[in-house]
């Protein structure tokens, strides 16, 4: 089975993901990640194939060129800002820039299941409307940051160019197998997590070490289940 993992945004988004993808390449399950290129190096360097979005698509390394990234003064919390961020950015923007690139990818590599991670708006969308299997990956622990009233309007109108119904309570964004990396006590009492949701707990590193023992043999097996049976059973 050919398996994509999209992610919008940086090491926070793609990380999240890596368990799964450790767990699926153990099971023989041809895996690939495709993201923005500053990215990718530090998947491609754990051995995993790579697709550029957000720039031209291409496979294998590929760094990008320019300043590296510059570490800045942590900003003040708002929410009324990252709303904006989440409403322009996330569920307008790169949606939009994705798509062509993601189609042109869903032909020419022909993924059986695409695993997004939960702000891959672009990704669950196409997912839908081609029926591609499709799982999520929470990067948002308590839930409540991605609200209708912030991100259905902009999200409804990519519906309507790709002739699906409008989706004003974000019921779609949940429909598939929801894998949530997070301890079940991080999440929102008002934002629950779905029925097709399952929890599972990513390896411990120290040191560089992987956790070991017999609950690492055994959360890495129920995850696989999880994600290519889980899939079958919510698609």
């Amino acid at each position: 089975m050919r398996v994509l993992l999209s992610f919008v945004g940086g090491n926070g988004h793609a990380e999240p993901m890596v368990p799964i993808a450790h767990v699926l390449r153990d099971a023989g399950h041809t895996v690939a990640f495709v993201g923005h290129p500053r990215y990718l190096p530090a998947l491609e360097a754990r051995g995993f194939l790579s697709f550029e979005v957000d720039g031209q698509l291409a496979t294998g390394r590929r760094h990008l060129e320019g300043a590296p990234l510059e570490r800045r003064p942590l900003l003040e919390p708002n929410q009324l800002d990252e709303d904006r961020v989440l409403r322009r950015h996330y569920a307008t923007e790169v949606p939009r820039r994705r798509v062509g690139r993601y189609l042109q990818l869903y032909d020419t590599w022909a993924p059986d299941l695409v695993i997004r991670d939960e702000v891959d708006f672009a990704a669950a969308v196409l997912s839908e409307e081609l029926d591609i299997p499709h799982a999520v990956v929470l990067v948002l622990a308590a839930g409540s940051f991605i609200r209708p009233e912030v991100v259905a309007g902009p999200l409804d109108e990519l519906r309507a160019e790709r002739g699906l119904a409008p989706d004003p309570d974000l019921a779609a964004l949940q429909t598939g197998l929801v894998l949530s990396p997070f301890p079940p006590s991080f999440r929102d009492p008002t934002s629950p997590l779905p029925a097709t949701a399952h929890s599972f707990r990513a390896p411990l590193r120290s040191s560089g070490a992987e956790r070991g023992g017999a609950a690492l043999r055994d959360d890495r097996a129920k995850c696989q289940m999880r994600t290519v049976d889980g899939v079958a059973e919510t698609a």
